[in-house]
């Protein structure tokens, strides 16, 4: 499908105070002004104009248009927990929350296993295999605050460090860790 920039955005905003404008697309036209599934586009200035999308990435369809001038700034800092089940057996499943960041809806998360990076990743029931050659471990969830680490092993201690990124700056690295 291709997009005609100036006729097929579904919201407008303009922000005279700043000489901001907002501009809103979204592949559902009846979609909410809270749901996470609109582009937004942000054009600054007069006469000379810089043009921005969320997170950098032109029609990236994963943030709100209701926090959308928050997209267009640093994100706020979050925190993360961990928390261990048992799993059955001699295994749990650890489980890390973070909190969600205004104006941002990456978050980047690197895992770790007794202070070395995990390559081979159990999230959430799916496998996902990754190069054992790479230095870190680095997985984006979009719109999404939690991980699981499925069937860990007592006798290691499992962490992850996690940072919100939104193309204007990164919030600050939240770290939680848990010793089975």
């Amino acid at each position: 499908m291709n997009i005609n920039l100036e006729q097929d955005w579904l919201r407008f905003d303009n922000i005279t105070s700043n000489t901001a404008s907002y501009y809103g697309y979204n592949t559902n036209p009846a979609a909410g002004d809270s749901s996470n599934t609109w582009a937004i586009r942000e054009i600054v200035g007069s006469g000379s104009l810089n043009v921005y999308w969320n997170n950098n990435i032109p029609l990236a369809y994963e943030v709100s248009w209701t926090n959308r001038s928050y997209y267009f700034a640093t994100p706020s800092n979050i925190t993360v927990t961990a928390t261990a089940n048992s799993y059955g057996g001699n295994t749990y499943n650890v489980t890390f929350n973070w909190t969600t960041s205004t104006g941002s809806s990456r978050y980047y998360a690197t895992f770790q296993r007794d202070s070395a990076a995990i390559m081979n990743l159990n999230d959430a029931g799916s496998t996902n295999q990754y190069n054992p050659y790479q230095n870190t471990f680095v997985k984006t969830y979009i719109n999404q605050n939690s991980a699981t680490l499925l069937n860990c092993t007592p006798g290691h201690s499992y962490s992850v460090s996690v940072y919100a990124y939104n193309g204007f700056g990164v919030s600050s690295t939240a770290t939680a860790n848990i010793a089975l």
